[in-house]
């Protein structure tokens, strides 16, 4: 793998907002490894290692924000509850707190179906040179269409 591809990939990374919305026509993990006619297994391999991993990593950022987008919003909602009587607050407070743990959940158990769903594609590969490829590209799928799923959160 040529070392100018993980310098760029890691630069981009690095002044990516994880916060912003993600062009998905040009989205950051396309690190143009992908279009190399000259690489060759290996390098095909750890190139879509390096994309996995840059869309995972937004993956976790996204994740982050929301939960904490929603913490502020509960911080904020608890601090205004004095009164016991308060029923609208009370349901809003609890409502903001099943949200927080079902973005938790959810991110556990996507983290679950992705790993096992790449075992399928292993066990499809096993003991081939092509297995890492197909292994990456199926996590990378399956993370950016979560990546999108978590983007209509954002934009509500």
């Amino acid at each position: 793998m040529k070392k100018n591809y993980f310098t760029c990939t890691l630069i981009l990374f690095l002044g990516l907002s994880f916060n912003a919305q993600i062009d998905f026509n040009n989205p950051p993990w396309k690190t143009g490894c992908e279009s190399d006619p000259d690489a060759n297994q290996m390098e095909m391999n750890e190139c879509s290692y390096i994309q996995y991993h840059i869309a995972d990593s937004i993956l976790n950022s996204q994740y982050d924000f929301l939960i904490d987008k929603q913490q502020k919003f509960y911080d904020k909602e608890k601090k205004l509850f004095e009164d016991e009587n308060d029923n609208f607050r009370l349901k809003l407070i609890k409502q903001i707190e099943n949200q927080i743990n079902s973005l938790k959940e959810s991110k556990a158990d996507f983290i679950t179906f992705r790993s096992s769903s790449c075992d399928v594609v292993g066990y499809q590969y096993e003991g081939g040179s092509m297995a890492p490829l197909a292994i990456n590209y199926h996590a990378l799928k399956l993370t950016v269409n979560q990546i999108k799923i978590l983007e209509e959160f954002k934009n509500p």
